[in-house]
């Protein structure tokens, strides 16, 4: 039941983020809509939206300024995942990722992309997944005697880290588990 409980809160509060970054990517392409953009006019929008970061690609798909994140600057999206393309090509009108590695950082973050309004590129919208880490520390507080609990994608990458105090980590949040086979992912005192 326990398990039930956490796998039905994380996929609640999944869409609750995805409709969120959404909307957040809105905003951007209707403000990248009405001419170029400055950095700390993306950086206010950034705040204003609750996102950590916030992209825009050129046509090709390579990010551009005034991107957020210094780093990402002259990569491009296709590089990442080829499926971008469908947002260049009119495909598709949105995309949203579940729990991934963040290229730059090698962070866990959601990322939410839609073509810019002129059609000559993307908007990313970015989410750590520190929202979703807080909503699991519940499950701690609530005392069901749990020590640690991890999402896992299916690549056996680790997406979340959530610890009891005084616990050492058998994983840490961006590792890839290489023998999952046997491993509970939650345990308990």
């Amino acid at each position: 039941r326990l398990t039930a409980t956490i796998a039905e809160q994380v996929a609640t509060l999944e869409a609750e983020i995805d409709a969120s970054m959404l909307n957040a990517a809105y905003v951007l392409q209707k403000a990248d809509e009405h001419g170029a953009l400055t950095l700390a006019q993306m950086e206010a929008l950034k705040k204003q939206t609750g996102m950590n970061d916030l992209y825009i690609s050129d046509d090709r798909g390579v990010f551009i300024e005034p991107t957020t994140v210094r780093e990402a600057i002259g990569l491009s999206l296709l590089d990442i995942w080829e499926g971008y393309g469908m947002l260049l090509t009119g495909e598709s009108t949105y995309l949203p990722s579940s729990m991934k590695l963040k290229v730059e950082t090698g962070e866990i973050f959601k990322f939410t992309a839609i073509p810019r309004a002129n059609g000559n590129g993307i908007i990313q919208s970015a989410l750590a997944v520190d929202s979703i880490e807080t909503m699991l520390n519940t499950f701690f507080e609530q005392d069901y005697s749990l020590e640690s609990l991890y999402l896992f994608d299916n690549a056996n990458l680790v997406l979340t880290q959530n610890l009891a105090s005084d616990v050492t980590p058998p994983f840490t949040k961006g590792q890839q588990v290489t023998n999952i086979e046997g491993i509970v992912t939650y345990t308990f005192k």
